[in-house]
């Protein structure tokens, strides 16, 4: 299978089980889904989009640069530091971090503020010290510089 779409499917079973699953899950128990105020509602929007672009921009570099996917298990055969991996080393980190910012700032649940430290868990204390490693190991110094 071409990469693309090996990298959109994995792009959309990850982002549909922690940006749609995880927060129904957590929302689920509430009153009927509600948005917040015109404002937050706006600019929580507009965290999840430019999240989403951010997170496609880095997977295009993924795929085109490294000849690879953000998917663990089809990884870049090529060291990608260009694109969104110019001004910083996990873009696609970043780009979570805004997608679950922008949910909590436009829909109005306590629950789902548990979704941002839930992920920031994820992102520091299991996905980045296992693919610092796996990095180092794969390219070397070229990763460290």
């Amino acid at each position: 299978m071409p990469l693309w779409p090996r990298a959109l499917a994995y792009m959309l079973a990850v982002g549909g089980i922690h940006y749609v699953a995880i927060p129904l899950l957590l929302t689920s128990g509430e009153p009927r889904m509600r948005f917040r105020g015109r404002g937050s509602f706006v600019l929580g929007t507009g965290l999840v989009a430019s999240g989403a672009a951010l997170a496609l921009a880095a997977a295009y570099a993924l795929v085109t640069r490294g000849q690879g996917t953000p998917f663990p298990l089809d990884p870049t055969r090529h060291l990608v530091v260009d694109g969104p991996y110019r001004y910083v080393r996990n873009p696609q980190a970043v780009a979570a971090m805004l997608i679950v910012g922008g949910e909590v700032l436009a829909v109005r649940s306590r629950r789902l503020w548990l979704l941002l430290p839930l992920t920031v868990l994820y992102l520091e204390g299991l996905a980045a010290p296992l693919e610092r490693r796996e990095m180092v190991a794969r390219f070397g110094q070229p990763y460290l510089a």
